[in-house]
């Protein structure tokens, strides 16, 4: 029986699940990066209404603020820098987000928004702590940028245990997180060499040096789409 393990957080996850487990697989779901939401003080949060846009670098930093709705003024300017982030924005807050249509990332979000040429603006920057900075530099030159360190990234990869993998089976990893992958490939690149290993990932970028531990590997298309997981395992299982 195929082994399929998770290490990082999908939102349809217990629909997922069912698939696998409907197809005879074994899944397993141990996503080893915890998010731990940062207290924003109270003169903070009351600051958001005078903001002219908002810019989002991550779903995580949109899920901290779920909580505080109620202080984001919905007629400015959501951002995000890719769409999925955007998506989560869109749903959280039940607004309109901008982002990047080609390619997701700081630079394409800067680019195609013509960032460069923004002034005398307020803007707020959700991030999580070590986040990149990119459009923060971009930006406060010419405008007042508060850029919000909203989440910290706990990981905790002895969650994830030797016998999670079988030597004579196909494994699979599913990561939606570069971290969470960067922390996989540190602890199991030598103690799974000799493994059958494939890896599903969400876009290219995700693909490293290091990502040679894997035999195969499969870009999903749609995140949110079961069907797409299940296609792409029962197409790794017949090669």
């Amino acid at each position: 029986m195929t082994k399929i393990i998770c290490i990082s957080t999908i939102s349809i996850i217990d629909k997922i699940k069912e698939s696998f487990e409907n197809e005879k697989y074994s899944f397993t779901n141990k996503p080893i990066i915890k998010i731990k939401v940062a207290k924003l003080e109270n003169n903070v949060l009351k600051n958001f209404q005078n903001y002219d846009s908002y810019i989002f670098q991550s779903k995580n930093s949109v899920i901290s603020m779920r909580e505080n709705i109620k202080y984001f003024n919905k007629r400015n300017n959501f951002f995000a820098v890719g769409k999925y982030t955007a998506d989560m924005v869109e749903n959280i807050f039940s607004t309109k987000c901008y982002y990047p249509k080609n390619k997701y990332s700081s630079h394409d979000l800067i680019s195609e928004f013509n960032f460069h040429d923004i002034s005398e603006q307020n803007i707020a920057i959700f991030k999580g702590s070590h986040g990149l900075s990119h459009i923060k530099d971009c930006l406060e030159a010419k405008n007042n940028v508060n850029e919000l360190n909203v989440y910290v990234r706990e990981i905790d990869i002895n969650l994830i245990k030797d016998n999670d993998f079988d030597i004579n089976k196909l494994n699979i990893v599913i990561s939606m997180s570069n971290d969470a992958l960067k922390a996989f490939i540190k602890k199991y690149k030598h103690k799974l060499k000799d493994y059958d290993l494939a890896l599903i990932v969400p876009n290219k970028r995700f693909i490293i040096d290091e990502c040679d531990m894997f035999r195969r590997i499969r870009i999903i298309d749609g995140l949110q789409d079961i069907g797409q997981y299940t296609k792409i395992i029962r197409e790794l299982n017949n090669e």
